[in-house]
């Protein structure tokens, strides 16, 4: 008896590949205004040193904790932290956790944003910063 070999399966159909989905403008801009207030406040944040006693390193605005739901907090929880304390290193504010972090490099992350957002509002000259309100929102 001679035996013949399996066919071989057919290749799956690609798919076509999604469309991106539009961006809605207004909303960007209202969730960059809730997280950082302003372009100017951004670049002040990092014009700071890192919070890191002993750090040189240029900072990056750092969002101390989270909104839920993966959404970034208010732009009054920011503290600047470089790159590396932030995000890369494995002593890092997202390797760590908060708490462990500020053990870690004995700094209160809560006090620190909150003297950003005074020194911010001495630097911008105003007794309350408030959000800008981009156009066509009421």
């Amino acid at each position: 008896m001679i035996f013949s070999p399996a066919p071989k399966p057919q290749p799956k159909a690609k798919h076509e590949p999604k469309r991106p989905r539009a961006k809605n403008v207004q909303r960007s801009a209202n969730a960059f205004a809730r997280a950082y207030h302003s372009e100017e406040r951004v670049e002040f944040v990092q014009s700071l040193p890192c919070i890191v006693p002993g750090c040189d390193q240029p900072s990056e605005n750092a969002h101390i904790e989270g909104d839920g739901g993966s959404r970034k907090a208010d732009y009054v929880k920011v503290a600047p932290i470089y790159s590396g304390h932030h995000r890369t290193r494995k002593d890092s504010l997202h390797a760590l956790g908060r708490e462990a972090f500020e053990g870690t490099h004995y700094v209160d992350l809560a006090a620190l944003a909150l003297d950003t957002e005074r020194c911010f509002r001495r630097y911008a000259g105003q007794a309350h910063v408030a959000p800008p309100t981009p156009e066509g929102a009421r």
